[in-house]
């Protein structure tokens, strides 16, 4: 449950944390685990998450007088990564990090590297500042 409250009272964690995290702590970085295209869908990722993303999630009008089909098109690329990731942690972990429950453990033992990281509470937000993306 700690965990759980120190992650959510950080407001500075985002998509680019998660790249981040994930690369530090698992024994395969993100661009191996998705494979084919994971540049071009980084990059755009991270365009819908700086320039859209409020606005696709909360169906505002954006400024860029964006049409019904390019919203559904920036959609179906976020959609695309999380399906692909959550494939594929679901076979390598067993559990794929974005259904309900998303804190529950996964059934089978994880193979993390640096796991000091989450030995305590103070560790895991020292862990969370070395990946916050506002201290670049």
């Amino acid at each position: 449950m700690k965990l759980r409250e120190t992650l959510a009272k950080n407001n500075q964690m985002y998509f680019e944390n998660f790249i981040k995290g994930i690369n530090s702590i698992y024994f395969k970085e993100i661009e191996e685990i998705y494979g084919n295209n994971y540049k071009n869908d980084q990059n755009e990722l991270i365009k819908i998450s700086k320039e859209d993303r409020n606005k696709i999630f909360h169906g505002q009008i954006t400024n860029k007088f964006l049409e019904r089909s390019e919203l559904i098109e920036k959609i179906e690329i976020i959609k695309r990564w999380c399906e692909k990731i959550a494939i594929i942690f679901t076979k390598e972990i067993g559990y794929d990090g974005f259904e309900r429950n998303s804190y529950r453990k996964a059934n089978s033992k994880l193979n993390l590297k640096n796991v000091d990281k989450f030995s305590t509470i103070d560790n895991y937000k020292k862990f969370l500042k070395t990946i916050d993306r506002s201290k670049k």
